[in-house]
């Protein structure tokens, strides 16, 4: 069953995602690359899901090193565009 909302628990610890930051980068843009849509040469439609999402998050607090604390304000930010 597809998740449909990140949870804080979803959101590793920074030294956790250092050791899987390079082959969960490759599965995700695998992912993304299924999820876009090109309907022209000046449009394209990308549809998130879960997966693109909490990657995102996670590469928001991997990047700005906010700790445990930025994990909700991101939550808050990417959780709404999971279908």
């Amino acid at each position: 069953m597809a998740k449909h909302h990140i949870d804080p628990a979803d959101i590793l610890p920074l030294a956790e995602y250092l050791k899987r930051r390079s082959a969960e980068r490759t599965r995700i843009s695998g992912v993304k690359r299924a999820r876009r849509v090109e309907v022209g040469p000046f449009v394209t439609f990308y549809f998130e899901c879960y997966d693109t999402m909490r990657h995102q998050v996670q590469e928001m607090v991997y990047i700005e090193k906010g700790g445990p604390e930025q994990v909700p304000g991101e939550i808050a930010a990417y959780d709404p565009l999971v279908p």
